[in-house]
């Protein structure tokens, strides 16, 4: 199930989780076709919330997701690794 990173709660792992993680892509604004975030850009290991204002005006969303995500271990990687953790 895809999530639409926009939607969600500033303080998510997904929005605090590097781009190439989540396996993010990206519509722009007034496109159809959806790009995915490749290891060779320089935004993939970006999270959502690293993302100047320029890319914020494009569609995005995390299509690699699972409940597992949201345990403490993972909460603890995010946070230690300079992002904002989740909760």
């Amino acid at each position: 199930m895809n999530q639409d990173l926009k939607q969600l709660d500033y303080y998510h792992v997904l929005r605090n989780t590097p781009l190439i993680e989540v396996g993010a892509k990206y519509q722009l604004k007034d496109g159809k076709m959806w790009f995915e975030v490749l290891p060779s850009f320089g935004i993939a290991t970006k999270t959502f919330n690293q993302l100047g204002e320029s890319w914020l005006h494009d569609n995005w969303i995390a299509t690699k997701y699972s409940e597992d995500w949201q345990s403490d271990e993972r909460d603890r990687a995010v946070a230690q690794n300079g992002n904002v953790g989740y909760g």
